[in-house]
């Protein structure tokens, strides 16, 4: 977290569509808070299960991960990937 500039609450940054491991790396190295995987098939920027492990599994682990995806799409494999409380719904 920054501290914002005016004096405000922190700032947090959430990179948000990432689809590859060295990406969520890369992200994570130049200091943002989140990152954020989509589950929408229809997104091109939607990620599989298999991909979002792979790229979970290479972030440090302070960095938290934010599932994304439609009404519909399947929780219980993102909450083993991603945890409970980091899923979003569109």
């Amino acid at each position: 977290m920054r501290a914002n500039r005016r004096g405000g609450p922190p700032v947090r940054v959430k990179i948000c569509g990432i689809t590859r491991p060295e990406d969520g790396v890369l992200a994570a190295r130049l200091g943002t808070d989140a990152v954020g995987l989509v589950f929408h098939a229809q997104s091109p920027r939607s990620v599989t299960v298999e991909r979002a492990r792979a790229i979970v599994a290479a972030l440090p682990p302070f960095v938290t991960r934010v599932g994304h995806g439609a009404s519909g799409f399947n929780t219980s494999c993102t909450m083993d990937i991603i945890g409970k409380s980091n899923r979003r719904r569109h």
